[in-house]
């Protein structure tokens, strides 16, 4: 993420708004995991995926003995194209 990060912002922009996020996503979801809601798509929400906005990224993760973070995508991008490697990556 901050790769591409480095691309729409400079470094310092980037390595700030990365900071952010990752604050953001340590707060939010240390305290209330399941504030957030289920993604849409069947097999995401079947698998457990849920989605934080933390505009203009997304978050994708999942809550089990704790929680993990698949993916923070920017959320222009084609999300619902990405969900088959998000469930490709459970099943490793």
């Amino acid at each position: 993420m901050l790769l591409r990060m480095s691309d729409e912002y400079n470094d310092d922009i980037a390595l700030r708004k990365y900071d952010e996020i990752e604050y953001e996503l340590i707060n939010q979801l240390s305290t209330y995991p399941e504030k957030f809601s289920h993604v849409e798509n069947e097999e995401m929400k079947n698998a457990g995926f849920r989605r934080m906005v933390i505009a203009p990224y997304v978050a994708f993760y999942r809550i089990g003995d704790r929680v993990i973070i698949y993916r923070v995508l920017h959320g222009a991008m084609n999300l619902p194209r990405l969900y088959a490697d998000m469930i490709a990556d459970i099943k490793k």
